[in-house]
C-alpha cells in the first residue's frame, strides 16, 4: 500500500510597503497525468517599484508564464522544468522591457511537492526556511535545489524582508504547534509588525499505510452433519413453519393449500431420498442412487454457473457506470481538498472549485450508486459551503399560524406584522411580542404596503389608508384606468409605487395633502424588464422578474447593476426586501428555494436554503436581531441569518 501525502498551506504578511506588490499562489493539476509527473506548485512572486494596478497585472502575467511553461515541459526532470519556467519569466519580461523601455524588478520563490520529494527554484533575494523538530534554518542554495521531506516538516517560502528582519530561531516554537491554525496565528504575531515581510507556510503530513488484521475463525469439525440429515432437518422445520390459513380464507383455498403442501413435500422427498442414510435391511439400487446424486449435483452446478454468468453480465453492464462513478468521487475528493487548502490563500478560486464540486456531486448521485465515501464527501462539501461560500441550509421556526389564514401579502410596522389574508378576505395585525391578532379591514384586497406606521391598501376600487393606531380607514385615491395587472407595491416618504406586470411600468402616486395624486409613469425610458414580480423601494427602485433578472432604477432611469460572487443565477424572484439606510438586499428566490443576501453594490453576502421557500409569498427582515420572516401558507416563519 502507498503512503498518503497531505499538505496544509497558510500565509503570513507584515506591513505593506508602497511600490511593492506581492502574491502567493497554490496550484494542484486537475488531471492525474500532470499531478503524477509534475506535482503541486507553490509560489510567491514580488513586483518592486511599481504602482498597485500595474503591479497586479504584471504579477499575474509572470505567474501564468511560469506555471504554463513549467507544466508544459513534459520531458526531463522537475528541476529542469522549474528552470524552464524561470526562463519563461525572463523571456516575458524582456519583451515587456523592450515595449515600455523600463526595467522590471521582480523576485520569485517556488516549491514543487511531488510525493516525498521537494524541489525549489528562487531568485537572489528570496529564500526557504526549513523546520524539522528542534531545528529551523535557512536553506543555502543559489537557484535550484531538491530534497526529501518527512512527516511534520514545515517549509516556509519567504521574501528578502522576512530573511532580514526575522530570526529563524524564533520560528521553532510556533511551527512545532500541532494545531496548524494556531501555528499561523503565532507566526503572524511575529511577522505582522515587520514592513514587507511575507511567508508561505507548507506543513507536510505523510500517512503510513495501515495493515488490517483479519480475525481468525475456528471451525469445529465435530459439529458437521451429512447432506441427508441436513435436508431432512430442512423438511421438518419447513413443515412446522408453514402457516395454516384455513381458518382465515375459506374452505376452497384451504383445500388448494393442502394440495400445494402435499406436492411440495413429494418434491422435497424426491430430493432428500438419495442423501438419506440407509437403514439395515433396506433393498436399493446403488447405481440409481449415485445417478440421482450426480443429477442433483449437476443441476446445482448449472444453477450456480448460470447465476455466475448472470452476475458477470450485470457487472459488465455496470462496469462503465461504476468507473464513471468512481472517477467522479475521486474528482470530488481532489477538488474539495484543493478548495479547503485555498480557502485563505485564494478564496475566489476556492469558491469556483466548490461550484464545480456541487455539479459533480449531483452527477454522481444521479447514477444511483450508494457510497459511504460520497456521503462523507457531501457532508464535507456542505461544511465548506457554509465556511467559504456562506451557503446555509436552515430550519424555519414557526412564529405565528392560523388554520383559517392564507397569506397573500406581509408587511411590518415597528411593533406589528400586517397580513393580507386572501382567505378572509381581510387584513389583520399581529403584535410582534404578544402575538395578539386584530382585524383591521375586511374587504377584497390586492396589495398592501406600509408608510410611516400607516397601511396603504390597493384594490379594484382604488387605495385606502388604514391608521394602525386608531384603525380608521380613509379612501385616498380612486382606481386609475392606467393600471393593468398590479403585482407589487412599495412606499417612499409617503409616495406610493405600484409595479404593473402587464404594462411593464411602475406607477408613482405622489403624496398630496392627506391623499395621493393621480398615476405618473416612473420609468423615463422604455425598459425590457421581462415579467416583473417583485419590487422594493429605498429611494432607488429594485425590480425582480420571473426569469431571475434583478434591476436597479434611480429617478426613473435604469442603472448599471452587476452581481458578483453568486454561485448560480436567480430563478423566479418572488419578493425583494430592503429599507432606506440599509445596505442589504434580501431576495426571495422561489425558483431555487433560497433567500439570497446581496449588498447594494451587487456583492454576494450569503444564502439560505429550505424546501419551504418554494411556496413562500413574501419576506421581511429585522436587521437589528438578524432575523428573516417568511410568509408561507397559513403561517409566518423565521430564521436567523449570519
Amino acid at each position: 500500500m502507498a503512503k498518503s501525502l497531505y499538505i496544509q498551506v497558510g500565509e503570513v504578511r507584515g506591513k505593506p510597503i508602497p511600490g511593492m506588490v506581492s502574491f502567493t499562489h497554490q496550484y494542484t493539476p486537475p488531471t492525474e497525468t500532470f499531478k503524477h509527473s509534475r506535482g503541486s506548485l507553490y509560489t510567491i512572486i514580488e513586483i518592486l517599484d511599481t504602482d498597485s494596478s500595474q503591479g497586479v497585472k504584471l504579477e499575474n502575467d509572470i505567474y501564468q508564464a511560469f506555471q504554463s511553461t513549467y507544466y508544459s515541459a513534459t520531458s526531463g526532470s522537475v528541476l529542469s522544468a522549474l528552470e524552464s519556467g524561470y526562463e519563461g519569466i525572463k523571456k516575458l519580461l524582456l519583451e515587456k522591457e523592450r515595449t515600455t523601455g523600463k526595467p522590471i524588478k521582480f523576485e520569485i520563490i517556488a516549491a514543487v511537492l511531488w510525493g516525498e520529494a521537494l524541489y525549489l527554484v528562487k531568485t537572489q533575494h528570496t529564500g526557504v526556511v526549513f523546520q524539522r523538530g528542534e531545528v529551523a534554518k535557512e536553506l543555502q542554495f543559489n537557484k535550484t535545489a531538491s530534497g526529501a521531506v518527512k512527516n511534520g516538516d514545515n517549509i516556509c517560502l519567504v521574501n528578502k524582508n522576512f530573511l532580514e528582519k526575522i530570526n529563524t530561531s524564533d520560528l521553532i516554537a510556533p511551527l512545532k504547534s500541532e494545531d496548524f491554525q494556531e501555528a499561523l496565528k503565532s507566526l503572524d504575531s511575529i511577522v505582522s509588525t515587520n514592513d514587507g515581510a511575507e511567508a508561505m507556510v507548507l506543513r507536510i503530513y505523510i500517512e503510513e499505510p495501515k495493515e488490517q488484521q483479519l480475525e481468525m475463525v475456528e471451525i469445529d469439525s465435530k459439529s458437521s452433519v451429512g447432506m441427508g440429515s441436513l435436508l431432512s432437518n430442512i423438511k421438518e422445520q419447513f413443515s412446522e413453519k408453514l402457516p395454516d390459513f384455513s381458518s382465515k380464507i375459506g374452505v376452497y383455498f384451504s383445500q388448494f393449500w393442502g394440495y400445494l403442501k402435499q406436492g411440495f413435500f413429494i418434491v422435497l422427498n424426491k430430493i432428500v431420498e438419495p442423501w438419506r442414510p440407509r437403514l439395515p435391511g433396506d433393498i436399493e439400487d446403488p447405481s440409481k442412487r449415485r445417478r440421482a446424486k450426480v443429477v442433483q449435483v449437476v443441476v446445482v452446478m448449472v444453477i450456480l454457473l448460470s447465476l455466475s454468468l448472470g452476475i458477470a453480465l450485470v457487472n459488465r453492464a455496470n462496469s462503465a457506470k461504476t468507473a464513471d462513478f468512481n472517477e467522479k468521487v475521486q474528482s470530488v475528493e481532489e477538488k474539495l481538498t484543493e478548495a479547503k487548502n485555498l480557502a485563505t490563500i485564494s478564496p475566489e478560486r476556492s469558491k469556483e472549485l466548490l461550484l464545480e464540486v456541487g455539479q459533480v456531486i449531483t452527477e454522481a448521485q444521479s447514477l444511483g450508486i450508494s457510497s459511504a465515501k460520497l456521503d462523507e464527501l457531501t457532508a464535507l462539501y456542505n461544511t465548506l459551503q457554509e465556511e467559504i461560500r456562506k451557503v446555509y441550509e436552515v430550519s424555519l421556526e414557526e412564529f405565528y399560524s392560523s388554520e383559517n389564514l392564507s397569506i397573500g401579502g406581509l408587511v411590518q410596522t415597528a411593533n406589528h406584522f400586517i397580513i393580507l389574508d386572501k382567505k378572509g378576505p381581510k387584513i389583520i395585525s399581529i403584535n410582534k411580542k404578544s402575538k395578539v391578532e386584530k382585524e383591521l379591514f375586511s374587504k377584497e384586497v390586492n396589495l398592501i404596503s406600509e408608510s410611516g406606521g400607516n397601511i396603504y391598501v390597493q384594490s379594484s376600487l382604488g387605495v385606502e389608508k388604514i391608521d394602525t393606531a386608531t384603525s380608521n380607514v380613509t379612501k385616498i385615491l380612486d382606481a386609475s384606468s392606467d393600471w393593468g395587472n398590479l403585482v407589487s407595491s412599495g412606499t417612499y416618504r409617503g409616495n406610493l409605487y405600484l409595479l404593473d406586470s402587464e404594462k411593464k411600468e411602475v406607477w408613482k402616486h405622489v403624496a398630496v395633502g392627506g391623499g395621493l395624486a393621480r398615476a405618473q409613469k416612473y420609468f423615463k425610458d422604455t425598459n425590457n424588464i421581462g415579467e416583473p414580480l417583485a419590487m422594493a423601494v429605498d429611494g432607488a427602485i429594485w425590480v425582480g422578474n420571473k426569469d431571475g433578472a434583478l434591476f436597479r432604477f434611480l429617478a426613473g432611469k435604469k442603472e448599471k447593476f452587476e452581481i458578483d460572487g453568486l454561485d448560480k443565477p436567480f430563478g423566479e424572484i418572488r419578493d425583494i426586501y430592503t429599507e432606506e439606510g440599509s445596505n442589504i438586499l434580501f431576495i426571495l428566490d422561489k425558483g431555487n428555494n433560497r433567500v439570497v443576501l446581496l449588498d447594494k453594490s451587487g456583492k454576494y453576502l450569503s444564502q439560505y436554503t429550505s424546501d419551504q421557500f418554494g411556496s413562500a409569498v413574501d419576506l421581511l427582515a429585522d436587521e437589528s436581531n438578524k432575523t428573516i420572516f417568511i410568509g408561507v401558507g397559513n403561517s409566518i416563519k423565521s430564521f436567523k441569518y449570519q
